[in-house]
C-alpha cells in the first residue's frame, strides 16, 4: 500500500496507541495537515466543546484537500470514516498503552499546545488508566462495526508498536525512492 495514493486519512486507535506519533510521522513525508481530535474537542483547561462545534470543526477539517485526523470520539466516528480514503487502525495492547500514556503524564504535548499538561498522580490520570484498560475493545468493536458498514474502505489494521514502525519506515523509504 502506497500512502500517497491516499489524500484523506483517519486514525483510530485506543489512548497510548501511538495515534498522534504515527500523524506526525505521515505529515512528515506527505506535508498533509494534521488534526488531533484532542485539540478540537477541548479549550484550554481540558474544557470540552459542545457537541455542534465539535462537529462543525471537524466538517470544516474534512472540507480540505488533503488532511489527516486522529482519534477516536465515537460519536463522531463515523463522520470521519465515511469521509477518509484510508483508515488505519492501530491495535496495541493495553498495558503498553497504559505505559505510554504514564510516560506523557506531566510533558507538555506537541500536539495540544494549548492544554495544560497532567500530572501521573492526579485523578484524571487514574481515570485514564481506568478507561484504558477497556477503551481498546471499545475502540475495535466501533471499527469493526464501521468496516462492516463501509468495506469498499481502504483501511488498515496495524498490530503493536513494532507494526506501526516497520509501516512508516516503508513509506519514508518508498517517498525517498519515488
Amino acid at each position: 500500500m502506497n500512502i500517497y495514493n491516499y489524500n484523506k486519512i483517519v486514525i483510530f486507535g485506543a489512548s497510548g496507541a501511538g495515534k498522534s506519533y504515527m500523524s506526525r510521522r505521515i505529515a512528515e513525508f506527505t506535508r498533509y495537515p494534521v488534526y488531533h481530535l484532542d485539540a478540537v474537542f477541548f479549550n484550554c483547561g481540558w474544557v470540552r466543546v459542545s457537541e455542534d462545534d465539535f462537529i462543525a470543526r471537524q466538517r470544516e477539517m474534512m472540507s480540505g484537500r488533503t488532511w489527516i485526523i486522529e482519534g477516536n470520539y465515537k460519536k463522531t466516528m463515523e463522520l470521519r470514516f465515511a469521509a477518509a480514503d484510508l483508515v488505519i487502525f492501530l491495535d496495541v495492547n493495553r498495558f503498553t498503552r497504559i505505559w505510554a500514556a504514564a510516560r506523557r503524564q506531566g510533558r507538555k504535548r506537541p500536539d495540544l499546545p494549548d492544554l495544560e499538561k497532567r500530572s501521573v498522580f492526579s485523578r484524571e490520570f487514574l481515570n485514564l488508566v481506568i478507561m484504558q484498560w477497556s477503551h481498546g475493545n471499545v475502540t475495535r468493536d466501533k471499527v469493526t462495526e464501521l468496516r462492516g458498514k463501509y468495506p469498499d474502505k481502504a483501511f488498515l489494521h496495524i498490530k503493536g508498536r513494532r507494526g506501526i514502525k516497520k509501516l512508516l519506515k516503508e513509506w519514508e523509504t518508498r517517498g525517498k525512492n519515488d
